[in-house]
């Protein structure tokens, strides 16, 4: 996110402008550009430190006619080609804890759970898993 703001952030905000008048759509933009810090944050006030990667798969989409085919392992498979291609051994995710079919998803492709942080609201599990792992 912070990345499309640095290089498109001017034409971003004005597409967007209409979108995020309201008070809770731009709290969930702050709390989503700065969950990474509040992650680090909130593991050091309980003592304990996931090591969290700088890298992060921000998310799997599959359209509901096209699930259960394998697409979502593929584009794990690719990300993480792609990840080791670029020097980058770690990657992590947030997901939803209640989201089973996504839980179960990164569970198989090697992701570990390594903590739980509220985002938006909900509880989230945190999982990283080595690019290598496939």
């Amino acid at each position: 996110y912070k990345s499309v703001i640095l290089k498109k952030g001017l034409p971003f905000a004005l597409l967007l402008a209409g979108r995020m008048v309201s008070f809770e759509r731009v709290k969930r933009v702050l709390e989503t550009l700065f969950y990474p810090g509040r992650i680090k944050r909130d593991a050091a006030l309980r003592e304990h430190k996931m090591n969290l990667p700088a890298a992060e798969l921000l998310s799997i989409a599959v359209p509901r006619q096209e699930r259960r085919k394998g697409l979502a392992g593929q584009l794990i498979k690719k990300g993480f080609h792609h990840c080791q291609k670029e020097g980058i051994d770690k990657v992590k995710v947030l997901i939803g804890a209640d989201n089973k079919p996504g839980n179960k998803l990164y569970l198989k492709f090697g992701f570990e759970l390594v903590g739980q942080i509220v985002s938006h609201g909900v509880l989230s599990n945190i999982y990283v898993a080595k690019t290598s792992s496939l």
